[in-house]
């Protein structure tokens, strides 16, 4: 593993890891820490390999938690990094954070922590794209009591 790390980190390679899909999985810790990219992915939606992914990153984070017994607070900052940064990265898509001069592209989610994100892992509110709107999704519950 630390010979493949190593090739890794000099090619500048990203690796993806589903550990949603199976009981192996790659050893991203690691990975991480030997300084190789490594994003979460999901690449099964709905279909014979895996009939539950939905295309929701959050769940995959969620589930990934869960399946490799990670669940500080760390571990799921990390897990968001994978979902997020660390997965542009992996794309090739230029990582460059909230600033100005960047393009404007994020989810914006009800929720104060990554904590409570991945929990609940909801869909976002909103869908920014370039600085515009491109998706607001709401949810409404009514108690009738």
């Amino acid at each position: 593993m630390l010979k493949l790390a190593e090739l890794a980190r000099l090619a500048g390679m990203s690796l993806v890891t589903d550990p949603q899909t199976g009981p192996l999985y790659l050893p991203f810790k690691q990975m991480l820490q030997l300084g190789v990219n490594v994003a979460l992915g999901q690449d099964d939606i709905a279909d014979a390999y895996y009939p539950f992914g939905r295309n929701n990153m959050l769940e995959v984070a969620f589930l990934a938690s869960h399946i490799t017994w990670s669940m500080t607070l760390k571990d799921l900052d990390t897990f968001f990094d994978m979902i997020t940064w660390r997965a542009r990265k992996a794309m090739n898509i230029p990582v460059c954070g909230i600033k100005e001069g960047c393009p404007a592209d994020l989810l914006v989610h009800n929720y104060k922590t990554v904590y409570e994100t991945i929990w609940y892992h909801e869909p976002p509110a909103y869908v920014i794209r370039n600085g515009r709107i491109v998706v607001k999704n709401s949810s409404e519950s009514k108690f009738y009591i």
